[in-house]
């Protein structure tokens, strides 16, 4: 597993996903979005049987984030989600899901569950490291954390993620891998993510 330190050195150059820039599909941030150097996400994924790792780097040109606890996401976070199987047969959130939300905010980092249980998880390692119009997220989160049981080689799970952008004046929207956590809780329109051996 990575060391959790804010830095990627150890990763993959190549991200797994990009959010922003010209996926123009992935920009629900309404108010005079400028490009990726306005907003915009480079994001890895790692596995083991014990946790879910995520190395992220935001492009942001002002990181902001004044909210803790349940209200981060109106601040600069990444919310993450999943479902420990396919995508939900119905629109909306079943109780099965499984949310968090990872920030820098006034105290630090901070990790914060809403799903199915509201509170601050201290038992998840992040570190999160703002250089320049950069931000690092580096996260270790347990599949517990995220209600999913016996992952190995080869299973599929339901999952979607989302970078909140707050530039200091209001709340302007979001980057995401698919539609489901911001805006409408819908996991059925959540995507797959394969346990792939390296």
């Amino acid at each position: 597993p990575p060391v959790i330190d804010g830095r990627l050195d150890e990763w993959a150059v190549e991200p797994s996903l990009h959010l922003g820039g010209t996926a123009a599909d992935t920009i629900r941030i309404s108010d005079a979005y400028g490009g990726a150097a306005d907003c915009s996400a480079a994001v890895r994924l790692q596995w083991d049987e014990q946790a879910l790792y995520l190395g992220v780097t935001v492009t942001d040109n002002a990181h902001h984030q004044t909210e803790s606890g349940s209200q981060i996401w109106r601040g600069d976070c990444i919310q993450l989600a999943f479902r420990n199987g396919p995508p939900a047969a119905a629109a909306g959130y079943d109780g099965t899901e499984h949310e968090l939300g990872l920030t820098l905010g006034p105290q630090g980092p901070e990790v914060f569950a809403w799903m199915p249980d509201q509170g601050i998880r201290t038992d998840i390692p992040l570190k999160v490291v703002r250089t320049g119009t950069e931000t690092c997220y580096e996260a270790a989160v347990p599949w517990s954390a995220l209600g999913v049981t016996g992952l190995r080689a080869g299973r599929r799970l339901a999952w979607s993620m989302t970078v909140n952008d707050h530039d200091g004046e209001s709340f302007r929207g979001w980057l995401e891998w698919t539609p489901g956590i911001c805006g409408n809780k819908d996991a059925s329109a959540f995507g797959w993510f394969e346990a792939v051996e390296p």
